[in-house]
């Protein structure tokens, strides 16, 4: 018998996410993760669930891509390429994406590229919102003391949740600690969304510990779903124009 489990608060942090869930505990009882002959069809199964997931919610059909860079795999969903002029306005049209992020802990690759980091914008709530933009850091899918990189590996996160500020932070930062200072672990990180925006609303970030438990929880990513209602009103307004990057290109 499979004697793997997962071990998460079971919460999501909005119900209007609820949707977005994976069955992680029947993943985890169906194909045993420890086991090293198993770990790519483990990998394989999850890449499967979060690409349906994502697909449920999106109005508009895509072509996902897969990205391997960076220390890392990545899921994108680039509606860029459905864009024009006629389009930038249409609000059934999501922002380019990330789907899901995973890749093997391995430590450091060099210095953290302070300047890079500096020059990704902390996203379109701040613009918006002003009052909101230092609630946000920058923040990266895969920890840059774990192997992450910088560029597609960043998205603008609640600086409480990556500085360890509260109770969620706390979780999230043993959790990316724990990947950092074990080598070869499997990390996840998967975005779930409200609305067009690149923004998440919240992270389904998962670690699986050298023991075969697979430690996954769900981290609100904004203080309230209003927010992202009005940045997507702002978004079909403006036709994606606003200065930020996440799926438009400044100017696009």
């Amino acid at each position: 018998m499979n004697t793997h489990r997962v071990t998460t608060r079971g919460t999501i942090p909005f119900p209007e996410l609820a949707s977005w869930s994976v069955d992680y505990q029947a993943v985890v009882a169906s194909i045993d993760p420890s086991n090293p002959s198993c770990r790519q069809a483990f990998q394989d199964r999850l890449a499967q669930l979060w690409r349906e997931a994502y697909l449920r919610h999106s109005p508009v059909v895509t072509e996902l891509q897969i990205i391997c860079e960076e220390g890392g795999t990545f899921i994108l969903d680039w509606t860029g390429s459905i864009l024009d002029e006629a389009t930038i306005h249409d609000e059934s049209i999501p922002d380019n994406r990330l789907v899901a992020a995973f890749g093997i802990s391995h430590g450091k690759e060099g210095r953290r590229p302070a300047t890079r980091i500096r020059g990704f914008p902390r996203g379109g709530l701040g613009i918006v919102f002003s009052e909101l933009a230092q609630d946000f850091d920058r923040g990266h899918h895969l920890a840059h003391a774990a192997g992450g990189g910088v560029d597609i590996n960043l998205y603008p996160q609640l600086a409480s949740v990556n500085r360890g500020r509260d109770d969620d932070g706390k979780i999230f930062r043993a959790m990316e600690i724990y990947a950092a200072s074990h080598a070869g672990t499997l990390v996840f990180s998967r975005p779930l969304y409200f609305g067009i925006s690149d923004h998440p609303a919240a992270i389904d970030f998962g670690v699986l510990q050298t023991d075969g438990v697979l430690w996954q929880e769900v981290f609100r990513n904004v203080k309230t779903l209003e927010h992202l209602i009005a940045l997507d009103k702002a978004l079909t307004l403006v036709g994606r124009r606003l200065p930020y990057r996440g799926g438009r290109r400044e100017g696009a």
